[in-house]
């Protein structure tokens, strides 16, 4: 699972945050299916190698949201994969 950053400024392999979210992601089991988090201001954008469950998407939604961001957008094949995981989020 790669992670990068970008801003304003240009692309950072090494961000304290990413790192921190990428181990969360690692303890549940993640790293398999995700290729690479993508941070862009704040978008967090997760591109996923399998067909996540909706609990793969609650769980990468519930991590981010520890780091008081909240847009996030989940990709599979090329194509965006929009669930509202607050139905399923209690």
């Amino acid at each position: 699972m790669k992670t990068v950053r970008t801003d304003g400024s240009g692309s950072f392999e090494n961000d304290k945050r990413l790192t921190k979210l990428r181990e969360i992601l690692i303890h549940f089991e993640l790293e398999d299916k995700i290729d690479f988090l993508h941070d862009h201001k704040g978008l967090l954008t997760v591109n996923w190698v399998e067909i996540p469950t909706v609990g793969d998407l609650i769980i990468a939604n519930r991590a981010w949201s520890g780091f008081y961001e909240y847009t996030i957008e989940h990709n599979y094949d090329g194509m965006n994969i929009f669930v509202n995981t607050k139905e399923f989020d209690r």
